[in-house]
């Protein structure tokens, strides 16, 4: 679980997150920063789901890590990459 939350803070850092559970399974989305929360409906940028949570925010950690090229100056979230 600690693994997960440190991957969280890294994608906190560039989207705002949603995750919610939908039939047994987790489900996670990112949207860019400057999207008001009230505003999320199906603005966003990527969609992942799954029955593992880890899993699935790994998914999303190296989709937004590509994208923006990330630059991890962390040691500790360095071991993810």
């Amino acid at each position: 679980m600690e693994d997960s939350l440190i991957l969280l803070a890294a994608l906190r850092r560039n989207h705002e997150i949603s995750l919610t559970t939908v039939n047994e399974k987790w489900v996670f989305r990112l949207y860019e920063k400057a999207t008001c929360p009230k505003d999320f409906g199906e603005s966003f940028v990527f969609h992942t789901e799954g029955e593992i949570l880890h899993e699935v925010v790994q998914e999303a950690f190296y989709w937004s890590k590509e994208r923006y090229n990330y630059f991890i100056d962390n040691l500790i979230l360095a071991k993810y990459i």
